[in-house]
């Protein structure tokens, strides 16, 4: 029998197993059936281990998938397998790296799980994940019966079972990035349409204010101008961030590279700071006293990343802002300190993500300063991050030095 999947194919030659083969492909199939629903890519990795257990026989089932360049454990049928220790003699790598199953024995796996007889365990079957030619991971199946060699058959239905489960996989994993994609719509959807209107509906009421003033030969108050100023800019500032964040997601936006003086930058970011808040006390002490804080950068995008904290510092906290530049390895340090309502954890993990708002967020902006602001460092072959407790949160800013090297 000759099976084609893809580019691929498979030949089922044992005459004797032929009824074997057709009862397999009959529970291939039905477990294939499983992998065609929309699931999140949890429950997949679930239905494939335990399709895997039932179809192959064995006792215990792990499956292992790229994240980057690193394999990562994603699941395990029993928990006392996620104290497995790492495949350092990289049977599992050679396997994938032949894109053939591969049956090792327990007694060349005690060094790395000396647990492996104690639990009945006598091979273990490694089952590698492809995709479109790519090795993306692959499945351990940990036997109970002693197998020393995988006979064609058993090498073809494993190959097959790898592919459907590798191509579970990646519609799984797919499947949740267009529902995250979609929900990001939907987010920055509701959330411009409330933000934008808040201005604009500002902006039209002082403007037939000023209309109905002028009509009645009255001269229009100052304060009404400085309102719809006010809100002008803030509308602009919020399409531009919508614009910016287009360049980037585009790999468009510009940088202009040259050698300046953090202390320069920040000290520009604070005058441009009290533009706006013109009342907050903001104190600003650079450590480095008379070393020079010289890097790398585009002057104006550093500018804006600074000036996009102080401003949230600003508009979550009443009391003072501390800013502090000091020199670390391999790294010059920028610290942000403001003394307000802090971060909850439920959102320290989110708040460098577009369109993000806390739960204690209830100010103007559509959610994009902090995201942004860790593109534009990131960018600088830096480090942005947010550490928060019940006295203030901190915001720092780790830029390499000239001389340095690491990435």
């Amino acid at each position: 029998m000759t099976l084609r999947f893809g580019n691929m194919k498979i030949v089922l030659v044992d005459k004797h197993d032929n009824i074997g083969n057709e009862l397999f492909l009959q529970n291939l199939y039905k477990s294939t059936l499983h992998f065609l629903n929309p699931r999140t890519v949890e429950e997949t990795y679930h239905i494939i281990g335990n399709e895997a257990i039932r179809l192959f026989e064995c006792q215990y089932a792990s499956i292992f998938v790229k994240d980057g360049r690193k394999l990562e454990r994603v699941w395990d049928s029993s928990e006392k397998m996620f104290r497995v220790s790492e495949d350092k003699r990289r049977f599992a790598a050679k396997s994938l790296k032949a894109g053939e199953p591969a049956v090792i024995s327990a007694s060349k796996l005690i060094a790395l799980h000396p647990n492996i007889l104690d639990w009945g365990i006598k091979s273990v079957i490694f089952v590698p994940l492809y995709y479109r030619g790519s090795r993306m991971g692959y499945i351990a199946l940990d036997s109970l019966s002693e197998v020393k060699k995988l006979s064609k058959n058993q090498r073809s239905s494993l190959k097959i079972f790898g592919s459907f489960a590798m191509m579970a996989i990646r519609k799984a994993q797919l499947h949740n990035q267009l529902e995250d994609s979609l929900n990001t719509r939907d987010l920055f959807i509701s959330m411009a349409s409330h933000e934008l209107k808040s201005p604009l509906t500002t902006i039209n009421s002082y403007s037939q204010l000023i209309e109905r003033t002028v009509a009645l030969g009255k001269k229009p108050e100052y304060r009404w101008s400085k309102v719809l100023r006010d809100e002008t800019v803030r509308l602009v500032h919020m399409f531009d961030e919508l614009l910016q964040l287009d360049s980037i997601k585009a790999g468009k936006l510009q940088y202009t590279w040259r050698i300046f003086d953090l202390d320069e930058v920040i000290k520009r970011a604070i005058t441009n700071f009290k533009v706006g808040f013109p009342q907050r006390l903001l104190i600003y002490e650079n450590k480095l006293k008379k070393h020079s804080g010289e890097v790398m950068g585009d002057f104006d995008k550093l500018l804006q990343a600074f000036l996009n904290v102080f401003n949230n510092a600003a508009k979550f906290s009443e009391r003072e802002i501390k800013v502090r530049l000091y020199s670390t390895k391999p790294y010059y340090v920028i610290t942000v300190e403001d003394f307000g309502v802090g971060i909850p954890n439920s959102d320290s993990k989110h708040i460098f993500r577009g369109f993000y708002k806390g739960k204690n967020s209830h100010r103007q902006g559509i959610g994009l300063g902090l995201f942004l602001t860790k593109s534009i460092v990131e960018m600088h072959r830096g480090k942005l991050e947010a550490v928060s407790d019940s006295i203030s949160t901190k915001v720092n800013f780790y830029l390499p030095k000239m001389h340095s090297k690491k990435v």
